[in-house]
């Protein structure tokens, strides 16, 4: 069986891109978001190769995810006390990696839980993670 490498190339917070992002209000849960228990939900992009330059796409990428946390920022921040959402400039992580094989041929394989090394936090974990990053 082949085995399936990552090298994490670059891990990094992305933050709004707007300065007003800290004047913002705390955004207050509703009560079913507070009796909801945490759940991370992981998902991965994958991009084939292609002839575009790979630090322009991480570039654009990177851009496009810092403007669009201006608009959903609540997803930047922080979980207090189980009561609200603040501190919107806390950021998102974003990890670029690269895996030695071809992504068909990982697949084939089944090697589908060598992947949470890729994740910022472990799925399926039962420990809370109120002051970690909600995307």
């Amino acid at each position: 069986m082949m085995k399936f490498e990552a090298q994490i190339l670059s891990k990094e917070i992305i933050k709004p891109s707007s300065p007003e992002i800290h004047q913002k209000e705390p955004f207050k849960l509703c009560v079913f978001d507070q009796l909801t228990p945490t759940t991370y939900v992981p998902i991965i992009l994958f991009y084939a190769p292609s002839d575009t330059n790979t630090t322009n796409i991480l570039t654009q990428l990177k851009k496009s995810l810092s403007e669009t946390l201006n608009i959903l920022y609540p997803f930047s921040g922080r979980i207090f006390s189980n009561m609200f959402i603040h501190d919107f400039d806390a950021g998102v992580p974003f990890l670029s990696a690269r895996i030695g094989c071809r992504l068909s041929e990982f697949l084939r394989h089944h090697q589908i839980e060598t992947l949470n090394n890729l994740l910022p936090c472990t799925p399926l974990s039962k420990e809370s993670n109120h002051q970690g990053p909600l995307l």
